[in-house]
């Protein structure tokens, strides 16, 4: 049995850059907050062909009656050596291979169609199957504005930079490991095929067809995937609708980098500076503001100097130099988590 190779345009990446990214919706702060972050399950992605692969089905017509008359043949043998006396009377041998091959023959064509209606059960049965895994999505390229309006909420949330040596992204434990570490998604024209009419070759890469093959139509998106096990996840839980979610453990210093996107709304300018200044194990994270570029379609990164003071902040952040912006941001976002929580926000020294 073997994977089809034909139609795979597969971009070989070795090793992923130093930095991968995640686009995220504002309020998934709570990833830098919390230190964890969801890993999702191939029937929760928004592919609907994700981890879908077509197993053809078992052949053609011509392959099917070769094994067939094949197994016949040698199954009619081991019967009749049980029966040396037939030795005296080869034609009788002949006679009943000529009648049970008829009898193949007779119901050849509903076998075959049996097989080819049983292929999908195979495959719905694999995707089930699929679901005992957890995917988390990042990318190498973190100035692409499609990325930026699909999964950042049309450029008000952010961008994530982890390092991916960090050994939250790369646990690979020995040199066949094809989970625990960063794989790149190849993009092809054909969705990955399994054909179980032909041999099974070592060099056979089943997984990454299987697992790391999307359509071409998503390249922009130059993926990277880190798969786990979702039994390895530190928390899980089930939402209303009975999907599951899979959190893994995200340290601080797995991070490198913050961008807030060019529309974010003042919360998600005033909350991301000050989670990094309240964490000391995040001083060393870089900040930067999106802006949309003023000659081209795209965007450019300012570096928020948020370790200098309220009024630098501002500046990067508000454009506006003056003390009482940054404050007047700040008992905003500070009322609204109020409201929403109805719990007491940790006092910040703004003055600091």
């Amino acid at each position: 049995m073997r994977s089809s190779k034909k139609n795979f345009n597969r971009e070989i990446r070795k090793f992923p850059p130093p930095i991968l990214y995640k686009y995220v919706v504002g309020e998934r702060v709570d990833i830098i907050e919390n230190q964890s972050i969801r890993f999702t399950q191939p029937e929760s992605l928004n592919d609907p062909f994700e981890v879908k692969p077509v197993f053809s089905g078992w052949g053609s017509r011509k392959y099917l009656k070769h094994l067939m008359k094949e197994s016949t043949s040698q199954s009619i043998a081991q019967e009749t050596s049980k029966f040396p006396q037939l030795k005296n009377f080869p034609w009788l041998k002949d006679w009943i291979s000529q009648a049970v091959n008829e009898k193949v023959n007779l119901v050849e064509n509903d076998f075959f169609d049996f097989l080819n209606a049983f292929s999908p059960m195979i495959g719905d049965s694999f995707s089930k199957a699929s679901n005992k895994i957890a995917i988390l999505s990042l990318t190498e390229d973190s100035n692409n504005l499609l990325m930026w309006s699909h999964y950042a909420a049309q450029h008000t949330g952010l961008v994530i930079g982890f390092r991916a040596n960090h050994k939250f992204i790369n646990q690979k434990m020995h040199d066949n490991d094809e989970l625990r570490h960063p794989r790149p998604v190849a993009y092809s024209k054909s969705r990955p095929k399994f054909d179980f009419s032909q041999p099974y070759r070592e060099d056979d890469d089943i997984f990454s067809q299987f697992f790391l093959t999307k359509s071409r139509e998503w390249s922009y998106e130059k993926e990277w995937r880190v798969i786990q096990s979702s039994g390895a996840a530190s928390k899980s839980f089930m939402l209303d609708n009975g999907e599951a979610v899979y959190l893994f453990d995200a340290p601080h210093d797995a991070v490198c980098e913050l961008i807030i996107g060019a529309r974010a709304t003042d919360r998600t300018k005033v909350i991301v500076p000050v989670i990094l200044r309240l964490n000391p194990s995040l001083h060393h994270v870089k900040l930067y503001k999106a802006s949309l570029n003023s000659e081209e379609f795209g965007l450019s990164f300012s570096e928020v100097k948020y370790l200098d003071g309220p009024e630098q902040t501002a500046i990067d952040l508000l454009y506006d130099p003056s003390r009482d912006a940054w404050n007047a941001a700040i008992k905003k976002y500070v009322a609204a988590f109020e409201e929403k929580t109805g719990m007491p926000f940790k006092s910040v020294d703004s003055s600091s």
